[in-house]
């Protein structure tokens, strides 16, 4: 059976592997996995398992980073969506938005 991965179980795997990492440096690795994204998704021959498998990485990295502070990453979501929810938004238009201040 495949095992469900999680902040904790990628965590101690990039420790184990890579060695503990600085906040700094799991910082800058996020970054250049997130400028794979940036161009696996801008570029129109990509297909969707390409993307998701770059999503993938953002995502371990960023796991990496959150695991730094301590603390879960899943659950400071839980409250972020909490407060996202209760926000007014502008729309752009194109799918986005931005929430307006003081709301």
């Amino acid at each position: 059976s495949r095992m469900s991965e999680n902040q904790y179980t990628i965590c101690r795997w990039a420790d184990s592997t890579f060695g503990q990492a600085t906040l700094t440096a799991a910082h800058n690795r996020l970054m250049k996995e997130a400028v794979e994204l940036e161009a696996v998704v801008l570029d129109p021959a990509s297909t969707p398992e390409r993307i998701i498998e770059e999503c993938a990485d953002v995502l371990i990295t960023l796991y990496r980073v959150a695991g730094l502070t301590g603390r879960d990453l899943m659950g400071a979501v839980d409250d972020k969506m909490s407060i996202n929810r209760a926000r007014i938004w502008r729309l752009n238009g194109d799918g986005t938005a931005q929430h307006v201040e003081g709301a």
